[in-house]
């Protein structure tokens, strides 16, 4: 019996399997919530702006599910995504010739993935030559872990898109509110709206060749709408302002992060 906990007894999930979740989530995502956004896009249009939101939040909401779809195919191989043997996953006769095929027979026609830990996005981005890479990038996180501009800098380097999340994520909830804060949909302390909040999220757009995808709670997700329409890259004073604010916060994630 295959058991993705690495011990010698029977499975936790042996009542319904971690390949089962990852077909799940995979037919889930790709196959059912962003067919329904593109339908919702096409078909009802006349509603606005409502079909506008719906739309984006119904295609947001199936991104993020098939990549936890993804996500969990990668966690079936090994305990853990810092125990992945990634030079076997993208090498020759690794899971990525299958998703080749699916470019050359025009099923796709990008090829990216996402990593939460920047050793195993640059061993990834080294391996392979995607289109691009989703990853954290994150004031906080740049000026009090160093965590992100190397990834930044090696996507430059390949010409690859960036696709950034957690642009308006702030620190980690203290253990006394962790689970009884206000914000259902973060499981991170946000940045303060509205200010705060626009101002990491330009921050973020102003690094090199990145968007942004905007978190699932609303308020942020309208604000990001906002920030987008009317977007200016952040100045010295700005960026200086932001940095200032970040000085002893903890980081979501540090360099060594699995």
């Amino acid at each position: 019996m295959l058991s993705s906990n690495g011990g010698g007894g029977p499975s936790a999930n042996a009542g319904f399997p971690m390949e089962r979740k990852h077909g799940l989530l995979g037919r889930m995502g790709g196959g059912v919530l962003m067919p329904i956004g593109m339908i919702t896009a096409r078909y009802f249009r006349q509603l606005d702006p409502c079909w506008f939101y719906t739309h984006m939040a119904i295609q947001v909401s199936g991104f993020a599910i098939g990549i936890a779809g993804v996500v969990l195919g990668f966690r079936l191989n090994e305990d853990g995504l810092k125990n992945v043997d990634v030079h076997k996953a993208l090498g020759p006769g690794g899971a990525i010739e299958a998703f080749v095929e699916a470019r050359k027979a025009g099923k796709v026609r990008f090829l990216g993935f996402s990593a939460h830990s920047v050793e195993a996005a640059l061993v990834a981005m080294d391996q392979f030559d995607f289109d691009t890479v989703l990853f954290p990038i994150n004031f906080v996180m740049y000026s009090q872990a160093n965590f992100g501009p190397q990834v930044v800098q090696r996507a430059r380097e390949k010409q690859m898109g960036m696709m950034a999340i957690k642009a308006m994520a702030k620190t980690v909830w203290p253990a006394s509110i962790e689970k009884h804060h206000p914000y259902s949909k973060c499981w991170y302390k946000p940045t303060t709206l509205p200010k705060q909040a626009a101002l990491a999220l330009r921050w973020t757009l102003s690094q090199p060749d990145a968007a942004a995808v905007p978190p699932g709670e609303i308020e942020y997700f309208r604000l990001a709408m906002d920030v987008a329409e009317r977007f200016t890259p952040v100045n010295e004073d700005e960026t200086k302002t932001l940095m200032a604010q970040a000085k002893g916060l903890e980081p979501l994630f540090h360099l060594g992060s699995a």
